[in-house]
């Protein structure tokens, strides 16, 4: 099946046209919503940072575009969105509504996981809302560039509230990192990244002007963020996507991808949990504590031994009794009563799904995203399309080892690695064409 609009006649060009624009216009408000947000340049609050807030104008918001985007699929070809109809998908839904039972407050826990499957909904719909392929790419990069567009405005319009400043009392040592719209430097850092990932994209598609001024902008961006993970990540991500095109065979391919996220979690989590690579730790690094990391990653295995099959609860374990008033036997640097959360996604998961979930993300997230990759179908375009939705997945994936994207409502960087990891599924099932095809009478 080729990723391409159906002939049209004659008679029904006006209705579908207006359905077009219709579909064309949801996509790009679902991705400002997500990225721009209902409230930009909003103050970082803590206990929210990274995190979207729950508010009515953000229900609403989310609500009517999930609404709507069922609406313009109906009205589009469906069959489109068959390579997303998986048994994977179906179970860790399942899982998901199983894991608000032990949660302390069943209530809260639906309403978030409700929130956050609305944004599961609306980054699968966007890769089957445009008519075809190409304008589904002219329509990522328009609203990719306006999206770069408002965070430059921010720090140069308005510095004060999109730049941090020493006023913050939650974390004033950032003071002069750039934030633009989003709620932290580091989640600046992150979608900056991602957008010169873009910018790569763009240039090897033949899109030279949007390519530069995303790879430049968003760089520049990035490096002003002061976010040193998404600095370092970045030129990794891209690299072993380069290596990883280049490399017919699955083995060596899963090993170059799959490799550097176990090690890296070896290296953090296993300084937790096993003293030899604590020791390393302090021989080889200058910060073995990872930016006092450390001790929550203990702190979260201590509580993890209560509950390891079900976990907590999803979104019930930081910020909630378990922390706020739970004792630990351990001397701890940090206050873990005021963690928003466990700095590695895949503990975290731990924490709120218990040991299916890990399996379940770890086959969904990890494993299925390289075999997708592996068999893309053939063409440039397609290439070129998973060679793009890799690097970021690869990117966000170890950055998971360091911070927590999964699940996180309509985070950013979430939406992004789920528009990644849907992406590399209809790149294995579907033709991709970079122009318009001649449409026939």
């Amino acid at each position: 099946m080729s990723w391409q609009a159906a002939a049209r006649s004659p008679q029904g060009a006006l209705p579908a046209l207006v359905a077009d624009r219709f579909r064309e216009a949801i996509f790009v408000l679902i991705l400002l919503a997500v990225w721009v947000t209902t409230r930009p340049y909003d103050p970082p609050q803590p206990g929210v940072v990274g995190a979207a807030t729950s508010d009515l104008v953000n229900q609403i918001t989310f609500s009517a575009l999930a609404v709507a985007s069922v609406i313009g699929l109906a009205l589009g070809d469906l069959r489109r969105i068959r390579p997303l109809l998986q048994l994977s998908y179906a179970a860790m839904l399942g899982w998901l509504l199983v894991s608000i039972m032990p949660a302390l407050d069943i209530g809260s826990s639906f309403r978030a996981l409700a929130f956050t499957l609305i944004a599961m909904i609306l980054a699968a719909s966007l890769l089957a809302l445009p008519r075809d392929y190409a304008r589904f790419q002219r329509l990522f990069y328009g609203t990719v560039l306006l999206t770069l567009a408002v965070a430059w405005a921010g720090v140069l319009l308005l510095p004060d509230i999109a730049i941090h400043t020493d006023v913050d009392t939650f974390e004033p040592e950032h003071a002069g990192s750039w934030r633009g719209q989003f709620s932290h430097k580091n989640i600046a850092g992150a979608m900056m990244a991602a957008f010169a990932i873009i910018g790569v994209y763009a240039l090897r598609s033949g899109r030279r002007a949007v390519g530069l001024v995303l790879l430049i902008g968003a760089v520049t961006f990035l490096y002003l963020t002061r976010s040193k993970t998404s600095l370092g990540l970045l030129p990794i991500a891209l690299v072993l996507a380069y290596l990883a095109e280049r490399i017919p065979f699955l083995v060596v391919r899963a090993g170059l991808l799959l490799g550097p996220i176990l090690a890296l979690n070896v290296l953090t989590l296993g300084s937790a949990l096993f003293p030899g690579i604590a020791e390393l730790n302090r021989a080889l690094l200058k910060d073995p504590s990872f930016t006092g990391r450390f001790d929550i990653w203990r702190f979260g295995f201590e509580k993890l031994a209560e509950r390891p099959w079900t976990g907590f609860g999803f979104e019930s374990f930081w910020l909630t009794d378990h922390t706020m008033r739970g004792e630990s036997k351990l001397e701890l640097a940090w206050e873990v009563q005021n963690i928003i959360h466990g700095h590695n996604g895949y503990l975290d998961v731990l924490l709120t799904l218990g040991i299916p979930g890990l399996v379940l993300v770890v086959y969904i997230f990890l494993l299925k995203p390289v075999w997708d990759y592996h068999n893309h179908r053939p063409g440039d375009a397609n290439r070129r399309f998973a060679g793009a939705c890799l690097a970021i997945w690869l990117f966000i994936s170890l950055g998971m080892c360091l911070e927590v994207f999964y699940f996180r409502r309509a985070d950013p960087i979430w939406f992004l690695l789920l528009i990644a990891v849907f992406g590399l599924r209809m790149a294995s099932r579907l033709r991709l064409e970079d122009r318009d095809q001649p449409r026939r009478s």
